[in-house]
């Protein structure tokens, strides 16, 4: 069933969740960037350990627009792959994931630890560090918006029909995107993909 926001008889409504994805799809990327720039200084420099709160808030707001983009794709992965600009925050998504993959393994600390409760419902549990330039939780967001977003670049449906969501997308971005898996260190694509794979299982939010 369609969600309110994006009913497509409910223009207003699709246009202000349209013009909120693009000004996050810009914010994004600064915020990431910035944190890692403030984590860099941190850890290369321990008189700049008082910017440690800053990181932390930079981490937490990251995340939040991480959960904002993965529950929009939730509610209707077709108009989520239409939304303007959502080609360009996968490919930034995915392009932190590739940079992540080729640095040291301290540049990237995270566990995922799933609890049973008593509605026997599994709930994935996040310790990531605000010191290390690549959450475990940001490289999972990353790599399940992507992972979802694949079905949508399919040039024919399965019923034989064109998909007109590969205007979105250009056949050398996803060729470009997909085939960079290849390369991965085996540890580390199974270390994420086992993490996103649990996340999913459970049903919850990134």
């Amino acid at each position: 069933m369609s969600h309110p926001v994006f009913n497509t008889t409910n223009l207003s409504s699709c246009l202000q969740v349209a013009e909120v994805f693009q000004t996050f799809a810009v914010q994004i990327s600064n915020l990431a960037t910035l944190r890692k720039e403030i984590v860099n200084g941190i850890n290369q420099n321990p008189a700049m350990r008082s910017y440690l709160p800053t990181a932390k808030i930079l981490t937490k707001h990251t995340l939040a627009f991480g959960k904002f983009f993965r529950r929009l794709q939730q509610l209707n992965h077709q108009k989520f792959a239409l939304l303007p600009l959502c080609s360009d925050l996968v490919s930034f998504y995915w392009t932190q994931v590739v940079e992540a993959s080729t640095q040291p393994p301290g540049s990237i600390s995270g566990n995922v630890v799933l609890s049973i409760h008593d509605n026997l419902r599994l709930t994935p549990h996040y310790s990531d560090s605000d010191e290390v330039l690549y959450p475990l939780r940001f490289l999972v967001q990353g790599m399940v918006l992507f992972k979802e977003n694949l079905a949508q670049w399919t040039v024919v449906k399965k019923n034989g029909a064109i998909n007109e969501n590969t205007r979105a997308f250009s056949g050398q971005f996803i060729q470009k995107h997909t085939l960079t898996t290849r390369s991965f260190d085996p540890a580390f694509r199974g270390g994420c993909c086992q993490a996103a794979r649990d996340t999913l299982h459970a049903s919850q939010l990134l």
